[in-house]
């Protein structure tokens, strides 16, 4: 099976707190795994950043889903490309908090968590970033 690596960007439509947004990870994490899904949720600043993973068939599927949710809005794709292996290989949908990787922020984004602004070699790198300090 061939696999592939879809990275997309979104906007909450309402501000959610670490609760709820460890609520939807969870969700997601369970879901995502009865599909052979893996990957990783970034939230901040009312901004998603999410990673998925999986055959193409199941991440096109679930990203059609996905951008039908009225819960966010301006969703971009940011980079779909094959990949060899996966980087979130143990993550149904990993939470990456943002209270604990505020250095790797600091270093993609200037101001503040801005992941629409990302090229798709940028978020690549950023992916790799949270790889290393989460799964290494």
């Amino acid at each position: 099976m061939k696999l592939f690596c879809l990275a997309y960007c979104s906007t909450a439509t309402k501000p959610l707190n670490l609760a709820e947004v460890r609520r939807l990870a969870s969700n997601a994490s369970q879901k995502n795994t009865a599909i052979n899904i893996t990957g990783c949720l970034v939230y901040s600043n009312n901004q998603f950043f999410q990673i998925l993973e999986g055959s193409q068939e199941n991440i096109n599927s679930l990203y059609l889903k996905i951008s039908k949710d009225p819960a966010h809005t301006n969703l971009k794709i940011l980079c779909y490309n094959q990949i060899e292996i996966r980087m979130f290989r143990n993550w149904g949908m990993g939470l990456i908090e943002t209270n604990k990787t505020k250095e790797i922020l600091k270093v993609h984004f200037e101001k503040k968590f801005s992941p629409e602004e990302l090229s798709p070699s940028q978020t690549i790198h950023f992916a790799k970033d949270i790889q290393k300090l989460f799964c290494p």
